[in-house]
């Protein structure tokens, strides 16, 4: 079981070496027979949130060569289409140390890789495996269904993804415009190798659905991602 505590509650030996200041949220694990309390607070070094690990039994810092040895074993899980199958393995986060839960899905018929979501092993969530699988799936026969639409369909589906993307980025506190970037480039290209032919009408309706400024629009998507329409 894992539950999320507050500052308040932790023991005063991790209190004396994190500062309320830097403290950003904290677990208690009693998995397996191993309790220990994680807690996430901000590294003033690395100026990033990091994740640490305590044994309350020993009031001792876990290391990280330890917590790997402790970290969960991966294993697999057969899905309802025999088809596909979902891994889930472990890994801890280069620099900040934080333990992470990797679902991959695996085609067994073409015996490749077909999608994979990362998620931060603490919270806890109550996610389906099943569910995690469908929505990985989804993503993986899209670009075949991709292919069927007509190019009003597709300059709609891009037009809805951008205007969500610049949404949410602003949501973050970025500018909207970090939505275009290299790895969205990829993506459509990846998705639809003509995507030149849709795009601009695509920023068009964006800028009308944004009621913002078309020919700065097109420039910001051109510099920012390096395709020019």
């Amino acid at each position: 079981m894992i539950r999320e505590i507050k500052y308040g509650e932790l023991p005063d030996f991790i209190k004396i070496d994190i500062s309320e200041n830097d403290f950003l949220a904290s677990y208690q694990n009693e998995n397996e027979g191993k309790p220990s309390l994680i807690v996430w607070t901000i590294s003033r070094t690395l100026n990033r949130q990091i994740e640490l690990e305590y044994d309350p039994s020993t009031n001792q810092k876990i290391s990280i060569e330890e917590r790997k040895a402790r970290a969960p074993a991966s294993s697999a899980k057969k899905l309802e289409d025999s088809r596909f199958e979902l891994n889930e393995s472990y890994f801890f986060e280069e620099g900040t140390n934080t333990l992470h839960k990797k679902y991959t899905l695996f085609d067994m018929q073409k015996m490749q890789e077909a999608g994979c979501e990362i998620e931060p092993y603490y919270p806890t969530s109550s996610t389906d495996p099943t569910d995690i699988a469908k929505s990985i799936l989804k993503k993986y026969c899209f670009p075949t269904q991709y292919t069927q639409w007509n190019n009003e369909q597709r300059i709609n589906y891009w037009t809805e993804r951008l205007y969500r993307m610049r949404r949410q980025a602003g949501e973050s506190g970025a500018h909207e415009d970090c939505a275009f970037d290299s790895a969205l480039a990829n993506e459509m290209l990846s998705i639809d190798s003509n995507i030149k032919n849709v795009l601009p009408d695509c920023i068009m309706k964006l800028a009308m659905l944004e009621q913002t400024d078309h020919a700065n629009l097109l420039a910001s998507f051109r510099n920012r991602t390096g395709i020019l329409i």
